[in-house]
């Protein structure tokens, strides 16, 4: 059985494994993070996109806040907000053959190098 921890200032319990509120049955949301941390919704969109203005002792008591609820950020809702999914996809055949499959991998690659831009913008 999963062991249970209390967060007595928002009255929720919270799964160690699933990270879900017991409460009300939802994985923790950014509200919930800022109402334990005792800031602003602002404050902890802040300290996860690492903004330079948040003092240390804020930014310790967000990333408490996050670590006792287990909150994660939700990449669904992210992708809406900034337009941008950070997916690509590849529709290929015939894997089995060498040139595609290199050619998948390169594409793989490329993808995962640092600061890549690209060449068309929406």
């Amino acid at each position: 059985m999963d062991s249970l921890r209390s967060c007595s200032s928002l009255g929720l319990q919270v799964t160690q494994n699933s990270s879900m509120t017991k409460s009300s049955g939802r994985l923790p949301r950014l509200e919930d993070v800022a109402e334990l941390a005792g800031v602003s919704h602002q404050t902890v969109s802040r300290v996860i996109n690492d903004h330079p203005n948040v003092s240390k002792g804020t930014r310790e008591r967000v990333e408490a806040a996050i670590a006792e609820l287990g909150y994660r950020r939700n990449t669904a809702a992210r992708s809406l907000v900034t337009r941008r999914s950070q997916t690509i996809g590849v529709l290929a055949s015939e894997l089995a053959q060498y040139g595609p499959a290199n050619t998948l991998l390169g594409v793989e690659q490329a993808a995962r190098m640092p600061a890549i831009s690209s060449a068309s913008q929406p």
